[in-house]
């Protein structure tokens, strides 16, 4: 596992490793690496929830949903979050909370955390509510000759595109999260919150997602459809299972297309062929059995996952002679898959 963790979840393979990624460092400090939460909705003035909008630094999100329970007087699962946010960064996000929790709100503040403003809004948030996150990070400790560097590594991928990773603040320390993945779905696993139950058992879906995505980078098929892949038709979200290769291939070469992995689970759509033989060895890899698959049902029914990330509007700034990249992610993008591409060091 510990191998496993390093190669494909804590630094996976590179798009660009043969033009040596710059060396440099990402997260300096919490102010180096903002993120702006973008909403899916506008609070609607409902009665029923507040929507807070805040600002964290230094804070997980485990520790801010602990802490708005202490502070609130909540119940675990009633405080509303759209989007998992680093800890060691700046970000601004929405949460909602209960509206009888309106006379304790003054309690959220701390050091770490910052109340910004408050609305009605008559849904709790959920996980994936969200329309993007938008990302501005300054990278530090970089040479004058990787600097004059980034202008093209950073157009490359704008050729290439980003492998859509999941980064390893998924995982937790050492891949903690995977192994208690394995262990609540090998029915071993110790009691636990519903939050990290979740948590540890996306973890393990997310580690063999990117085994598999790692493994079609090194053999070379990061540009290829595979025979029996599930592809996605891009303009009107329609999945289906490649028979005609030629075909897709023409298809995903224009962009209509993307190839999707395994987010497995027992209703995932499965995959044909060699691309299913590709997707079974990720699983193996992981230390995934049928039995463990079956039993994941009970808190991850399984899906699909884009293997390219869509990265908007990239752009590489400078602040006082120091490189700063500006981009958008959609829901579930990672900006340390982009970052991969492009830093070694983090």
């Amino acid at each position: 596992m510990k191998t496993l963790f390093k190669s494909f979840c804590e630094a996976p393979p590179r798009l660009l490793s043969a033009n040596n990624p710059v060396r440099g460092i990402f997260k300096a400090s919490p102010g180096d690496f903002e993120v702006v939460e973008i909403p899916l909705q506008e609070p609607d003035g409902g009665a029923e929830h507040l929507y807070c909008w805040i600002e964290k630094q230094d804070l997980g999100s485990e520790e801010l949903l602990k802490h708005c329970e202490e502070a609130l007087e909540l119940a675990p699962g009633e405080v509303g979050i759209a989007g998992m946010k680093d800890k060691r960064a700046r970000t601004f996000q929405g949460i909602t909370v209960p509206r009888r929790a309106e006379s304790l709100l003054s309690r959220l503040e701390t050091p770490q955390l910052t109340l910004h403003r408050v609305a009605g809004h008559s849904s709790k948030l959920r996980r994936g509510q969200l329309a993007g996150n938008a990302f501005r990070v300054c990278l530090r400790e970089v040479s004058e000759v990787d600097k004059a560097r980034l202008g093209g590594l950073v157009s490359e991928l704008g050729v290439t595109g980003v492998p859509n990773y999941f980064g390893p603040q998924r995982f937790g320390t050492g891949g903690k999260n995977i192994r208690l993945g394995l262990a609540l779905c090998g029915g071993e696993g110790p009691r636990v919150k519903p939050f990290l139950r979740q948590l540890a058992v996306h973890s393990l879906q997310s580690a063999v997602f990117n085994v598999a995505l790692g493994h079609r980078i090194q053999e070379g098929l990061w540009s290829e459809v595979v025979a029996g892949d599930v592809i996605e038709d891009l303009k009107l979200g329609v999945p289906s299972v490649v028979f005609d290769v030629e075909l897709e291939q023409a298809r995903l070469d224009a962009g209509r297309v993307g190839v999707l992995g395994p987010l497995v689970g027992p209703k995932m759509r499965r995959a044909k062929g060699a691309a299913a033989k590709g997707e079974q060895r990720a699983m193996e890899a992981v230390g995934l059995t049928p039995a463990m698959l079956a039993a994941m049902g009970r808190w991850a029914p399984g899906d699909r996952r884009l293997y390219k990330l869509r990265v908007e509007g990239l752009t590489l700034e400078w602040d006082q002679g120091e490189p700063v990249l500006t981009f958008e992610l959609p829901p579930g993008g990672y900006a340390t898959a982009l970052l991969n591409e492009l830093v070694i060091g983090g």
